[in-house]
């Protein structure tokens, strides 16, 4: 994996006061073996252990791999750092590490063929696109499509809001029933829509019936890889877009998702502008 995905052979530092980064000739990432589980809690209490430890960047250990045994299954762990790799990276890594897997298992060679593209190349690709002029005008364009927006929602909490964030989240999943996800698909596609567009309506709507407020703000991150060969590059292809859905005028759901669906687009359209760059627009208050 090391060896097809230079961005995981990346050692980070500064040079002059500016943080820079370069590509070693081979990789310091960690790969431990652990002893024997019991049960799955147990190699599941391990395997988080390897992913509490931080990162050293300067070192070049960017992924660690540690797995647990547990009766005839190998429970196997892959920790990357964000800097060298987003969600869509680690869902190809995995990919590959099974592909792999079973390759040398089973005594043959890698059964993976060589990247087209790097990380590098979309790097070269998007310094090359800069056209100052053109950035300042699709930021000015944002700066208008957010203008007037609230900075905060107000949702009601069981505690006050602190002064600083604390960053101390937590995560809730559910599972939807098959028929309700059937029955979303078939309604998004009733209104020429995707899944996201019908569950971002929806979203909107939960907000705005626990907060009173009528003018929401999403952030959602997209993988910037709509360019041939991009989709098997490992690294960090990502941005953020904000999505502005207005509820004052009481639409329909059909209205507010059409609405959705349009700023979708238009955000799909604008994906490549730095959020950074939207930011020293806007100049927020934090």
């Amino acid at each position: 994996l090391c060896a097809r995905h230079p961005m995981l052979r990346a050692q980070f530092g500064e040079r002059d006061g500016e943080p820079c980064y370069r590509i070693l000739a081979s990789h310091r990432n960690e790969c431990r073996a652990h002893a024997t589980a019991n049960d799955l809690a147990q190699a599941k209490g391990l395997l988080l252990a390897q992913a509490d430890r931080a990162f050293a960047l300067e070192d070049g250990a960017v992924m660690r791999l540690a797995s647990v045994r547990v009766g005839e299954r190998l429970v196997v762990s892959m920790v990357l750092h964000h800097i060298v790799a987003d969600g869509w990276s680690a869902a190809l890594l995995v990919d590959e590490l099974r592909a792999l897997y079973h390759a040398y298992a089973d005594g043959g060679a890698s059964p993976l063929r060589e990247p087209a593209l790097q990380h590098a190349d979309y790097e070269a690709w998007q310094r090359a696109r800069v056209d100052e002029t053109a950035l300042a005008q699709r930021a000015q364009r944002s700066r208008e499509r957010l203008h007037g927006a609230p900075t905060v929602l107000q949702l009601p909490a069981d505690r006050a809001r602190p002064p600083a964030q604390s960053y101390r989240g937590a995560l809730h999943r559910f599972v939807l029933p098959a028929s309700l996800h059937h029955a979303l698909q078939a309604l998004s596609a009733q209104h020429d829509a995707t899944l996201y567009m019908t569950l971002l309506a929806g979203f909107n709507v939960l907000l705005a019936r626990l907060s009173g407020a009528d003018d929401l703000l999403t952030g959602s991150p997209l993988a910037l890889r709509a360019e041939p060969g991009l989709e098997e590059v490992a690294g960090p292809l990502l941005n953020t877009v904000v999505l502005r859905l207005r509820l004052g005028d009481d639409p329909s759901f059909a209205e507010l998702l059409a609405r959705a669906r349009a700023t979708t687009l238009d955000a799909y359209d604008e994906q490549d502008l730095p959020f950074e760059r939207v930011i020293a627009e806007l100049r927020p208050q934090r």
